[in-house]
């Protein structure tokens, strides 16, 4: 997807949890704020389903693409033509798909989404559009050699997506890898599984026990084959995890570290990955094991601090470790994060620290969606607001970025902005001007804090004095 304040991912949803309706766009930076209880985590969840959701039933003429490559080998297939004549069909197998997999994107029974409603706000000449200006080269490969069975290429500037079939591959598979190609093209994820990163508001604990739950399920698995054992229980237990979907894949993921690391080169973004380690006041280490330590930051003239296991120290610490890991090894260009609650365990400087860091983010190519409570980290992005967006004089300007130590890579501009406010079963915009985000859930409890304080003040504390 490019960094666009117009993206292909807008959404009305519907009876989904205690939201009853609501429109939302995702744009570089998506706020979500809001009372607790109201949906927030459910529409991020949602949206991260259909990102990370390439198995779509029933695209028209799938069958006919398959057969068309398996008997010439090759085949130049007009996207512009097919989505023309087949864009209703589409975006509805689409729109059925993602909400069949709420189940289990939520580890909820069926009966909870069966009047959800998912509607991709979509219209056929920006889909069009936004794929005449992709371009992608795409290669599947089967067997453990890894050779290339198929590939796909599409030119910027044209609509022919190019494909090849270089081994046999089996009908369900190929189908399915032209499925999740499309669908990815469709998306704006040009052909790639670039799919949406979740760190999620339960990461502190995930991050400590993840090992313990990884050896559970070994250790279950290990005694499948001891006569008494009820292999159905078994599966129950292994497979039928109550965990949403993200929370899922964050276990997941935590278990592959060593596994990314190995295989992976430091990011574009390993000078933001050193910004997540001044705010730690130290640096991680993940061993061979996946174990994850924490080294404090030598103290001058001091000696080496020792390393320590993630459990001893900050809350701090932990909390940040999912960000730095993604940006060190794993954050591509027009990729999508999303973090559920931020500031989690943060100080106050630091949760304006991190809205910079995010603001960066942004600004070098990433999309990125937050639920939060914070209105130090709003107001933060506020200030990065106003100073990126208004005309000024320049040399105030400079001055001030000066004064607060804020770096011009952070600054922000309103069209990289949507923010929502989550209330009473409804989703609503906010207003985003020249002056920031006018956030008025916090704005209105901020107000009423200092009426309630002045009034005890005045009223009580004041006249005991006299």
């Amino acid at each position: 997807m490019s960094n666009l304040s117009k993206t292909a991912w807008a959404f009305s949803i519907q009876n989904l949890g205690n939201l009853e309706s609501g429109d939302i766009e995702v744009k570089p930076l998506t706020l979500l704020c809001g009372p607790n209880n109201t949906g927030k985590t459910w529409v991020m969840y949602t949206i991260y389903g259909f990102l990370n959701n390439p198995e779509v039933d029933g695209l028209v003429g799938i069958d006919q693409i398959i057969n068309d490559l398996k008997e010439n080998g090759v085949l130049d297939f007009d996207l512009e033509q097919w989505l023309t004549k087949n864009f209703k069909t589409t975006i509805s197998s689409i729109e059925k798909s993602n909400k069949s997999k709420l189940p289990s994107i939520f580890s909820a029974d069926s009966e909870l989404f069966d009047k959800a409603v998912f509607t991709w706000n979509i219209d056929l000449q920006f889909l069009l559009k936004n794929s005449e200006n992709n371009a992608f080269e795409f290669g599947f490969s089967l067997g453990s050699k890894g050779a290339h069975a198929f590939k796909a290429t599409k030119m910027k500037g044209s609509q022919v997506i190019s494909m090849t079939l270089l081994r046999d591959i089996p009908k369900e598979i190929l189908k399915n890898v032209i499925t999740s190609l499309i669908y990815n093209h469709l998306q704006g994820k040009n052909g790639q599984d670039q799919n949406a990163f979740l760190i999620p508001a339960e990461r502190n604990g995930l991050h400590l026990f993840y090992r313990e739950l990884s050896s559970r399920r070994t250790a279950l698995l290990h005694h499948a084959s001891r006569d008494e054992l009820d292999l159905h229980l078994l599966l129950k237990d292994v497979l039928g995890s109550r965990y949403a979907k993200p929370i899922a894949d964050y276990i997941d993921w935590l278990n592959e570290l060593t596994t990314i690391k190995k295989g992976a080169k430091k990011t574009k973004y390993h000078d933001l990955a050193e910004e997540v380690k001044k705010l730690i006041g130290g640096r991680y280490h993940i061993d061979a094991e996946g174990n994850i330590t924490f080294t404090p930051k030598k103290k001058r003239g001091g000696p080496n601090a020792p390393k320590m296991e993630l459990h001893l120290s900050s809350s701090t610490v932990k909390s940040l470790f999912g960000l730095w890991f993604y940006l060190e090894y794993q954050a591509e260009e027009h990729s999508v994060l999303m973090i559920d609650e931020p500031e989690l365990n943060l100080h106050p400087s630091n949760q304006r620290a991190v809205a910079r860091l995010i603001a960066k983010m942004v600004n070098n190519g990433l999309n990125i969606v937050v639920s939060t409570h914070s209105d130090y980290f709003v107001r933060e992005l506020n200030s990065l607001i106003m100073l990126g967006e208004n005309k000024g004089d320049e040399k105030v300007k400079n001055t001030l970025l000066k004064k607060y130590s804020i770096d011009k890579e952070s600054l922000l501009t309103k069209d990289k902005i949507g923010a929502y406010v989550f209330d009473c079963g409804s989703l609503k915009s906010m207003e985003v001007n020249n002056e920031g985000i006018i956030a008025k859930t916090f704005d209105e409890q901020i107000n009423a804090l200092n009426d309630s304080s002045d009034d005890i003040y005045y009223s009580y504390v004041l006249n005991e004095d006299e």
